[in-house]
């Protein structure tokens, strides 16, 4: 049996908390990242430290922020204690988390490779967003 590290078992609780809230399987996750569904499956367990490099691309295919993967599920930072929900949310500018249609907007918008059409796409987004 493997030796798990506390803040590494913390880390893969956050990830696999995330991907599950966004509907996005450890098959695909791993997919996206060029790994085997293993690989995800020892780093959520705690089982396999992560390299930063693949905690940044974990953050960007789950749409959140690296800083999100420190914090327990009592809301506390692993580095800064004092941080709460409210602090949080502020730091956010009061945005709700990204559901699966928001990723899988995301993830199509970032396949755009024309820089016209993709400033269309946000201009278009953004007509959109204030017709509510």
């Amino acid at each position: 049996m493997l030796a798990v590290n506390v803040v590494d078992k913390k880390i893969g609780d956050r990830i696999q908390t995330r991907r599950t809230e966004i509907g996005l399987s450890c098959r695909t996750l791993a997919a996206n990242l060029g790994v085997m569904t293993e690989q995800i499956e020892l780093w959520e367990a705690g089982h396999a430290r992560i390299p930063p490099s693949f905690l940044l691309d974990i953050a960007a295919k789950l749409a959140t922020d690296a800083s999100y993967f420190f914090k327990t599920a009592a809301a506390e930072d692993i580095i800064d204690p004092i941080e709460t929900k409210e602090k949080a949310a502020a730091k956010s500018g009061g945005l709700r988390a990204p559901t699966r249609q928001d990723l899988l907007l995301v993830q199509a918008f970032s396949k755009i490779k024309c820089q016209d059409l993709r400033e269309s796409v946000v201009r278009l987004a953004e007509r959109l967003a204030v017709q509510g």
